[in-house]
């Protein structure tokens, strides 16, 4: 069987350590397991031997998902901490706006990573990875969605 495990998030906690162990578990009980992420977190992830990972880049940083759209390319940049609290409400609603922008660019490669994956179950974690799975078309995989933190 082929996992997809499909987790973004800013950084570190309980949903990101779900992943890993579930990732762990599953790889060790003969499972093929693959990991969608962003870049933000993909150090936490490195240590998984024999679990294919796919970063689609920075997704917490504005000035690098902009860059992004704008070039066509993944920009890779570690979270964006903005300087007060003017800039912070910006970034969240900003933010939110270029992300859906950047999902929308990068379907195309996470349905060909899914396709070349040969994926049988798809389990997105956290709102922002559910979004961008539920926004692929023609998608005929099974979905398993978990919120986390509720």
């Amino acid at each position: 069987m082929n996992i997809c495990q499909v987790i973004f998030s800013a950084g570190w906690g309980g949903a990101e350590t779900v992943v890993h162990e579930l990732s762990r578990h599953l790889r060790d009980k003969g499972v093929n397991v693959s990991v969608i992420l962003n870049h933000e977190n993909i150090k936490y992830y490195a240590d998984l031997r024999n679990v294919e990972l796919l970063n689609i880049g920075s997704l917490y940083n504005p000035l690098a998902l902009a860059k992004s759209i704008v070039f066509s390319s993944t920009i890779l940049a570690e979270k964006y901490e903005p300087p007060n609290r003017v800039f912070s409400l910006l970034n969240g609603y900003i933010g939110e706006l270029i992300r859906w922008i950047y999902y929308k660019r990068v379907r195309k490669r996470v349905t060909q990573f899914l396709s070349d994956n040969h994926i049988d179950v798809i389990h997105s974690h956290l709102a922002d990875a559910t979004a961008l799975v539920c926004s692929l078309n023609d998608l005929s995989v099974p979905l398993i969605a978990t919120p986390h933190g509720l």
